[in-house]
């Protein structure tokens, strides 16, 4: 048995196929001998004996040896033929059994050829007791001999009659395929050319119902807008497609010159709206689909004449409008003159704006003016301000001026409006702190343009104490910190 088909055996996990000489010899040899010649023919070097003395162990002794009372003539001799069972079968046809024949007698004979020089050897090398075991062992070996080359003669001639009746085999399997290829040839051939007529209606069939397939997706593509996009999902690729499948396919043909129309119609809405670039767009579309059409130049000269119209009222409308302007700067500066030289007349003279918002404290409702005048007076010791102080504007309860994101322009314009030099914020908010409220206090230059923001806590004292007086101890304290009352060159 070959050693490489033993090998892909153990590799997949399957049995070992060659078959253990205790079941092909059982019967016919002791067990002890038969076990002795599976162990010389295991896989793997671990599976056999490490060496001769030990494999000669594994044989009967002399002492078990069976004694021959006479020896039987050669043709009497039974040569077991071992046939094994599942044999891989080659690719490229059987091979004869007598090659199985042949390797099973072989194989025996020689190993009982081997096994009986070993039983000479060991009966040569040990004090036997007589010279009666070393003749019988001599005439095994004779008969196992001239058993063998009987073996070989016979197998030779029915080797060669097996040989004789494969090929006669082969020639009559040979002409009988050959005359079966021409018929199936032939039969291919008729069944090809229905299979041809065949698709050809089919293909027929498939191309009719596709075009009408594509025809009714490109109406739905249509009634949705979707002239030339998006990709894959269009009108304009389905009428395409079809003109693939049928190039003078009418409907597709009319339903592409639809698309330019829309195309065309809807460059002329968007220039009845002055919206140029997207009447440039659908322009653009409609000449992409039928280059240099009568209807694209002519409603592109159109959309031309109307354009020029526009921008030049336009630019009318831009004269006029920039002459506006001008009027209004000059308004502008007129008034800022005016107002400078005022604020130049008032130089000496600290004038303050004064802006609130939030819950006052009870009865101050002129916070703005007489109490912040009374903060000034009853402190003026603690303010640090070489300059007259005059509240010339009072805004109460305007919250859009504390927006942080106006305040600059909101300040800016107050200033101009009331001719102020500075302007003072007071923001009063009510915390999660129970008794506690915050005063946001904001200052801002009119001529720096620079602003300050503090905010300090106020203790609430109740419906008729409010703040006490800890607001104004505020106010005094947010001028003392930054200064405010000192006018600014």
């Amino acid at each position: 048995l070959d050693a490489i088909v033993r090998g892909h055996a153990r590799i997949e996990g399957k049995p070992d196929p060659l078959q253990p000489a205790s079941e092909i010899g059982k019967g016919e040899y002791s067990d002890q001998f038969l076990h002795a010649i599976d162990a010389a023919l295991g896989f793997t070097p671990e599976e056999r004996p490490a060496s001769v003395s030990a494999w000669r162990a594994m044989f009967p002794s002399p002492d078990e040896l069976p004694t021959i009372s006479s020896p039987r003539p050669a043709a009497e001799v039974d040569i077991p033929t071992v046939i094994r069972q599942g044999a891989p079968t080659p690719s490229k046809g059987p091979k004869p059994k007598y090659w199985t024949w042949l390797a099973g007698i072989l194989t025996f004979a020689i190993i009982a050829f081997l096994a009986a020089y070993l039983l000479l050897d060991q009966t040569t090398t040990t004090d036997l007791p007589g010279e009666s075991q070393v003749s019988e062992a001599d005439q095994q070996q004779r008969l196992v001999e001239q058993a063998v080359q009987r073996a070989l003669q016979a197998e030779a001639e029915q080797r060669k009659q097996q040989e004789q009746q494969a090929r006669l085999t082969r020639e009559a399997e040979a002409q009988k395929a050959k005359q079966e290829q021409e018929r199936i040839a032939i039969e291919r051939a008729r069944l090809e050319s229905e299979r041809q007529l065949q698709a050809q209606k089919r293909a027929a069939v498939d191309r009719r119902e596709k075009i009408d397939a594509l025809l009714d997706e490109a109406d739905k593509a249509m009634a949705a807008a979707r002239l030339t996009s998006p990709a894959g999902d269009n009108a304009m690729e389905f009428f395409q497609s079809v003109l693939q499948q049928d190039a003078s396919n009418i409907e597709a043909k009319k339903g592409i010159g639809q698309i330019v129309t829309r195309y065309l119609a809807m460059a002329k809405s968007a220039a009845g709206k002055q919206e140029w670039d997207k009447a440039d767009i659908y322009l653009a579309k409609a000449d992409a689909i039928d280059p240099g059409g009568d209807s694209v130049l002519a409603t592109r000269t159109e959309i031309t004449r109307q354009r020029g119209a526009a921008e030049k009222q336009l630019k009318q409308q831009q004269e006029l409008e920039q002459q506006r302007l001008a009027e209004i700067e000059r308004k502008r500066l007129d008034e800022e003159q005016r107002m400078m030289a005022q604020k130049a007349a008032l130089e000496s003279t600290l004038r303050i704006a004064v802006v609130t918002f939030g819950e006052l404290p009870n009865k101050s409702a002129d916070i703005t003016s007489e109490k912040l005048k009374y903060v000034v007076m009853k402190n003026y010791l603690e303010i640090r301000s070489s300059n007259t102080i005059v509240v010339s504007a009072a805004i109460e309860n305007d919250r859009s001026y504390f927006n942080q994101n106006q305040f600059v322009n909101n300040s800016s314009r107050l200033c101009n409006s009331h001719s102020v030099d500075k302007i003072l914020g007071l923001y009063f908010v009510k915390t999660e702190r129970g008794r506690y409220w915050d005063i946001n206090i904001t200052g801002f230059d009119c001529r720096t343009k620079q602003s300050t923001n503090k905010t300090y806590s106020l203790e609430y004292g109740g419906e008729d104490i409010k703040w006490k007086d800890e607001w104004k101890r505020a106010v005094t304290t947010f001028v003392n910190e930054t200064g405010f009352f000192n006018k600014t060159n």
